[in-house]
C-alpha cells in the first residue's frame, strides 16, 4: 500500500511510521514484508521471523552452560528455574 512512499514525501506527504520501520529492516536484510500497514501486522510479522530463526549455537552454549552452573551452586542436576519477561504478548 505505501510501497512508493518516497514519493508521497515529495509532495510533502507521510507515509506511516510502520513503513519506514519495515522498509529499514529490509535495508538492514531482515525479510519482512513492507505491506505491513498497522503495529500488529509488523510485530506478527517480526514474530514469526524470530521464532523461524535458530538460536546461534554459541548463545545456545552460554545459556546452557550458565544453568549447569546455577544448577551445581544450588545443589541440583536440573534446577528448577523460572524465565520472565516484561514482554506482552
Amino acid at each position: 500500500m505505501f510501497a512508493h512512499y518516497k514519493e508521497l514525501e515529495k509532495v510533502g506527504l507521510a507515509a506511516p511510521q510502520v513503513t519506514y520501520m519495515m522498509h529499514a529492516l529490509v535495508e538492514k536484510g531482515i525479510p519482512v514484508d513492507v505491506e505491513a500497514t498497522t503495529i500488529q501486522e509488523a510485530a506478527e510479522e517480526i514474530k514469526e521471523i524470530i521464532i523461524a530463526t535458530p538460536m546461534p549455537d554459541d548463545i545456545s552454549t552460554m545459556i546452557l552452560e550458565a544453568y549447569n552452573q546455577l544448577s551445581m551452586k544450588v545443589g541440583e542436576d536440573e534446577a528448577d528455574v523460572a524465565v520472565r519477561s516484561s514482554a506482552t504478548a
